[in-house]
């Protein structure tokens, strides 16, 4: 419900990392196989209704342009083609700071928020994505951590719940910019620049001491 709610704003990053959680808590809530697969059945349903009647054609064409990447190359794939190029030209190493062509040019669009990772990887290279990487999974591992520790299933359910927001932000903004995952708008959890996201992010973070600190 909350999702389909999302999606009538419309706002598909948003109703796309609330699925990333349902489907998330569907996988581990121990239901029998035939449950699960009656749920995504209805999911699918829905997501048919969805598509030809509540998304707007914006949004389908950056779902199709997953499957023809060289379809409108200067208009909807261009955000994530030129993400494509950065993310190619920084190599291991990278430009260096303020020498990213296409983020310094405006080239890459939206280089703070929707591509940070696509910007990060220009001028620092490929391996500050892989620190970044590992230090993203060492916080999903310590969430989960505190949450089998945890006493109570609420604080249990917290702890899943925020590991899920964070997987799915992270999936489906780094698949942005790879060209894994339409564009969505969804921020990269601690990297891109957003006074409301941040500050999501670190209150859930200090959920997680709270319950830490209570077990």
């Amino acid at each position: 419900m909350p999702a389909g709610l999302v999606v009538i704003q419309p706002d598909l990053g948003s109703a796309a990392v609330l699925f990333g959680i349902w489907f998330g808590f569907l996988l581990v809530s121990g239901l029998p196989p035939r449950r699960v697969v009656v749920a995504l059945l209805a999911f699918a349903i829905a997501g048919g209704f969805a598509w030809s009647n509540v998304l707007q054609e914006y949004h389908r064409e950056r779902i199709m342009g997953l499957f023809y990447p060289e379809r409108d190359a200067l208009g909807v794939n261009y955000s994530m083609i030129q993400s494509k190029i950065a993310i190619g030209s920084g190599g291991f190493l990278g430009k260096g700071y303020g020498q990213g062509s296409q983020t310094q040019l405006g080239f890459l669009t939206e280089p703070a928020t929707d591509f940070a990772f696509a910007a990060l990887i220009e001028e620092w290279g490929l391996a500050s994505g892989v620190v970044v990487l590992g230090a993203f999974l060492a916080l999903i591992y310590g969430i989960l951590k505190i949450g089998m520790a945890a006493e109570h299933n609420f604080e249990k359910f917290v702890c899943l719940g925020t590991a899920l927001a964070f997987i799915a932000q992270f999936l489906l903004n780094a698949g942005s910019a790879t060209g894994i995952t339409p564009v969505v708008g969804v921020t990269f959890p601690f990297l891109s620049y957003g006074g409301s996201s941040l500050l999501t992010s670190f209150f859930l973070v200090a959920l997680i001491n709270a319950i830490q600190r209570r077990s």
